[in-house]
């Protein structure tokens, strides 16, 4: 969340898959240097936010710390200390979990994990279906998403991607309605070739993406073609 360089005391070649996946999403460093929105609270801060802008959009990422080995922490956050509008409504996405955690306004609760970090997505409450979040980067979308356009008279969502060859990732779409899921053919997915996508939650669409020999993907999505809302 610092931005800065990043160094690791481990032995990498000794570390779990699990643990040296952990390491990929920070990589690579992004620039961006997250402010502590607990300062004052306690001797150590455990909670930062970053607001993030791109040409398609404005999102901020936030990151909460629990050094408690064997307890959950709650909080609550005023939604002025992530620099939001308390009158507005914002959606949340959980980055590690990979899991949609709704909409909230005036302040934020989380629930830090034992040893753990909640690391957020939080996003306006969008009224067409947008982006909010990956699993490849920590700060979803900054660094991995060139661009994304949403057409409302076709009602299709597009976008470019990228990454390492022969890698693949998710990209997690928030649907502001509640639609029916049309099979992909014989499959629940629609795939088209170097990706793939299908609705995982009432308000998700979870896009997968392929990049074999290659380190760009062009996606779009016909929610005409597949979705009915009810």
């Amino acid at each position: 969340m610092s931005g800065g360089n990043v160094i690791s005391g481990d032995r990498l070649i000794d570390l779990s898959p699990e643990r040296i996946e952990i390491v990929r999403k920070t990589f690579p460093s992004s620039g961006q240097g997250a402010r502590p929105v607990d300062l004052f609270d306690s001797d150590t801060p455990s909670a930062f936010a970053l607001s993030l802008k791109k040409p398609f959009g404005q999102w901020t990422v936030a990151a909460f710390f629990n050094s408690d080995e064997t307890q959950a922490v709650e909080k609550l956050i005023p939604a002025e200390r992530l620099w939001l509008n308390p009158d507005k409504k914002y959606i949340a996405f959980n980055f590690w979990e990979e899991r949609w955690e709704g909409d909230f306004s005036g302040e934020l609760k989380v629930i830090i994990p034992p040893a753990g970090c909640t690391l957020l997505s939080i996003h306006e409450l969008p009224e067409t279906p947008k982006v909010i979040s990956t699993n490849r980067h920590i700060l979803q979308g900054f660094l991995e998403l060139e661009s994304t356009a949403w057409d409302r008279e076709k009602q299709i969502l597009s976008g470019t991607s990228t990454g390492i060859k022969n890698s693949s990732y998710s990209v997690f779409i928030y649907l502001p309605g509640t639609y029916p899921w049309i099979q992909g053919g014989t499959t629940l997915d629609h795939d088209e070739g170097d990706y793939s996508y299908r609705i995982t939650h009432p308000h998700i669409i979870t896009l997968r993406l392929y990049f074999r020999g290659t380190e760009k993907i062009s996606w779009q999505i016909n929610l005409a073609e597949f979705l009915k809302e009810r």
